[in-house]
C-alpha cells in the first residue's frame, strides 16, 4: 500500500484520531476512552469520545506550548518531530499525574490519559490553572527510546 493511499485510508476508517496516539502506541501511555484497529500492519488509535478528545487536544496542546523552552523550540509550528512529541505527551501525562493523584508508588506508565485530566480539571478548575511548572519539569526530564546498540 503506498503511503498516500494509507493516509487516505487511515482517515477514513479513524475520524476521531486520539491526540495521544504516539504515546499510545509507545505503551507508555494508556487511555480508557482509546480503541487501537490495525490497518496494513500498522497500528492507530482512535477516541471513543468527542468531548474528551476535545479537552484533550485542548491540555496537549497548552502544554506543547509551556515545554517550548525545555524543548530548545522558538515557535511550534505543526507536528513536532517524532521524539520530542514523545516526550511532551509521556512527560507531560506524567507530571500531570504527579501533581493530581497522589500515590503513585513511582511509576512510569501512565494508566488512564481521561481519568488524569479530569482529575487535574477537578482538582486546579480549568486548564489554565494546571500546574505547568511541575508538568515541564516532567517534560524535560523524560526520555525518549532508548538508542539500540548493534553489535
Amino acid at each position: 500500500m503506498e503511503e498516500d493511499e494509507y493516509r487516505s485510508a487511515y482517515n477514513r476508517i479513524n475520524q476521531q484520531r486520539c491526540i495521544f496516539e504516539k504515546s499510545i502506541n509507545a505503551r507508555r501511555c494508556a487511555c480508557s476512552k482509546s480503541k487501537r484497529f490495525l490497518l496494513a500492519g500498522r497500528e492507530g488509535v482512535s477516541c471513543d469520545c468527542a468531548e474528551d478528545l476535545q479537552l484533550c487536544t485542548e491540555v496537549l496542546d497548552e502544554i506543547r506550548n509551556k515545554a517550548r523552552f525545555s524543548l530548545q523550540l522558538t515557535q511550534i509550528h505543526g507536528t513536532l518531530p517524532h521524539n520530542k512529541e514523545i516526550r511532551v505527551q509521556v512527560g507531560g501525562m506524567q507530571g500531570l499525574r504527579d501533581a493530581t493523584i497522589e500515590d503513585n508508588s513511582g511509576r512510569l506508565n501512565v494508566d488512564d490519559i481521561s481519568v488524569v485530566i479530569k482529575a487535574a480539571i477537578n482538582k486546579f478548575g480549568n486548564i489554565e490553572s494546571l500546574p505547568y511548572s511541575e508538568i515541564i519539569k516532567s517534560v524535560a526530564a523524560c526520555e525518549g527510546r532508548r538508542k539500540r546498540i548493534h553489535f
